[in-house]
C-alpha cells in the first residue's frame, strides 16, 4: 500500500533523473521547488543523487 493511501498520488511517480534538473527537493522530498519556469508537457527532472544519502 502506498504511504499516503491509494487516493493520493505521490509526485515522485512523475520525476525523472537529470544532471541538469529543473526542480529541487525541499525538506527531504516532502516538497519540490522549480529552479526555472517549466513548460507545459515538459518532464519534471530532479538529481536523484541529491535525494539519497550516501550512508
Amino acid at each position: 500500500m502506498p504511504v499516503r493511501g491509494f487516493k493520493r498520488m505521490d509526485l515522485v511517480f512523475f520525476l525523472n533523473h537529470s544532471d541538469t534538473p529543473n526542480i529541487v527537493s525541499i525538506d527531504d522530498g516532502e516538497c519540490f521547488e522549480a529552479l526555472r519556469d517549466i513548460d507545459e508537457g515538459e518532464e519534471l527532472l530532479v538529481n536523484y543523487g541529491a535525494l539519497v544519502d550516501d550512508a
